[in-house]
């Protein structure tokens, strides 16, 4: 004779347990959000590249400021801003999709000392080219000083 029968009680499609319910909740609020802040940073590139088509400095200066505020100076590292700019050229190029180079670093002699970086980018088929100059104090964080052809 067989043991004890096991019952299993189903409760029915669509039940979920209380805690598979907020792994579901978490996940869903989770790619929400991912979503929503890919969406920021793409309309923040494409205000960015509209601005330096039209030689917008003030904008370019208020988006790309805080960028470079971000990458705080070392005192004991002279190069510390080479460093920083090389990861802020890495940013323009993976967040933004723009093609950026270091012309030169502090190479203009002014005080405090500024670096210039190109980027090249499209505009309805034709390729724009800014140049931005970066103050690079050694004792605070960088900002955009200007921009030129």
């Amino acid at each position: 004779m067989p043991g004890p029968l096991l019952v299993e009680i189903n409760n029915g499609p669509g039940f979920y347990k209380p805690y598979d319910m907020k792994l579901l909740s978490i996940f869903t609020y989770s790619i929400f959000f991912l979503l929503l802040s890919c969406k920021q940073e793409e309309e923040n590139c494409e205000t960015l590249r509209d601005d330096l088509i039209a030689f917008n400095l003030a904008e370019v200066k208020s988006e790309l400021d805080i960028w470079l505020g971000e990458l705080q100076p070392d005192l004991e590292d002279p190069d510390i801003h080479f460093h920083n700019l090389k990861s802020f050229i890495l940013r323009l190029e993976s967040d933004c999709m723009l093609d950026a180079s270091m012309v030169c670093f502090a190479c203009i002699e002014t005080y405090p000392p500024q670096t210039e970086i190109k980027i090249k980018l499209d505009s309805a088929g034709h390729q724009i080219h800014r140049i931005l100059d970066v103050l690079t104090p050694s004792d605070s964080v960088m900002t955009i000083s200007s921009m030129h052809l």
